[in-house]
């Protein structure tokens, strides 16, 4: 059996696809240094936007703080 890995501090995510921007969103919420990789900056330039639109739907929601966000 595999121990769990305890002091993940940084994670890489390939592809900003839908998929990985809600990893990388993920992640990040749980305090994780969070780095998002595409071939397309395009693609990074809409899961920063879709990152901050929810965040933005999560505050306005109550579920969670302006400094959380």
């Amino acid at each position: 059996m595999t121990e769990p890995i305890r002091d993940l501090q940084r994670i890489g995510v390939a592809g900003a696809g839908t998929m990985g921007t809600g990893i990388a969103q993920l992640s990040a919420s749980f305090g994780h240094i969070t780095l998002l990789y595409d071939n397309s900056p395009q693609m990074l330039t809409t899961a920063r936007d879709r990152i901050k639109a929810s965040l933005q739907r999560r505050i306005k929601d109550g579920r969670i703080t302006q400094e959380q966000g």
